[in-house]
């Protein structure tokens, strides 16, 4: 039993996933309306994402930028100032 504060609205086991369709575990295709956190740009499991988890998890499981400075995280910010500048 999982606990009652994950609160689910509607019964859907879901399968694999690609792009923004899911499977549920008896074959019905859904549309991923509710896109899941960090799924809504690119669809579920887009190459490009599949390949940079894939060589983070290579190199660095546990990344939380608010326990230590990570070089792709300083690289990302110093990328983002520069096209939205602002103090």
């Amino acid at each position: 039993m999982t606990s009652p504060s994950y609160s689910r609205d509607y019964p859907l086991v879901v399968a694999p996933g690609e792009g923004c369709m899911l499977a549920d575990v008896d074959g019905n295709i859904f549309l991923d309306i509710t896109a899941g956190i960090a799924v809504t740009p690119t669809g579920h499991p887009h190459p490009k994402v599949v390949k940079a988890i894939q060589n983070q998890a290579a190199s660095l499981l546990h990344m939380s930028g608010t326990d230590f400075y990570y070089e792709p995280m300083v690289e990302l910010a110093e990328k983002l100032s520069q096209l939205a500048p602002f103090p």
